[in-house]
């Protein structure tokens, strides 16, 4: 976590280095976005009682710096969104609904195919990611069937954070400063791997 945080302000004092002029920079230098889209949030059965994979609608915020043409670095902050789910157990009238949601701290190594097409950047992104995944939810039975909300179902909430591998890839158009990005990005954890498809844009200063 703490290396995280400690990516973000080196980040930071990357993008600097473009403002004070030196030749070997790539001008684009620092940056700032947000994007959002469809993601999927993702819990496996020790923490929700049955294994979660359902979508909804996430969003992020970027902090980035391109001090070379093909290689850059970014720092995001990734809210996955939350879902409710449900499951049947074997037994008629036996299962579980709940809500979950993720969110995560990133830090991605930026990496740009020297493509011959101007204007367009088509990339790949690996890092370390801190994943926080809440579950929470009702147990149904026999006396508490899954269509009733009576108070004497027993319930349950669980938190789970982990440091897992954050990977992907897209594209983006640039303009005066300005780009406009299409990308997937997926972090692979234990116990939840929530994934995000994303339009945003940057602003490059």
């Amino acid at each position: 976590m703490k290396g995280i945080h400690l990516g973000a302000f080196a980040l930071i004092a990357l993008g600097a280095a473009p403002v004070a002029g030196a030749s070997d920079f790539n001008p684009l230098g620092f940056y700032v976005g947000a994007g959002a889209g469809r993601s999927t949030v993702r819990a496996d059965a020790s923490l929700a009682q049955t294994d979660v994979s359902e979508n909804a609608t996430g969003w992020k915020a970027i902090l980035g710096v391109r001090p070379l043409h093909i290689v850059g670095a970014e720092f995001e902050y990734l809210d996955f969104g939350s879902h409710d789910y449900s499951a049947q157990f074997g037994s008629p009238g036996l299962g579980v609904s709940g809500t979950a949601r993720s969110k995560a701290e990133a830090v991605f190594g930026t990496f740009y195919a020297p493509i011959p097409v101007p204007l367009l950047d088509v990339f790949g992104k690996l890092g370390v990611a801190h994943v926080q995944t809440d579950v929470d939810g009702v147990l149904r039975g026999v006396l508490c069937p899954i269509s009733s909300v009576a108070p004497s179902c027993p319930t349950f909430a669980s938190r789970y954070t982990t440091t897992g591998v954050a990977l992907g890839a897209g594209a983006q158009v640039t303009l005066d400063g300005f780009a406009v990005r299409m990308e997937y990005e997926r972090i692979e954890a234990s116990r939840a791997s929530p994934d995000l498809l994303s339009l945003g844009v940057t602003w490059t200063f």
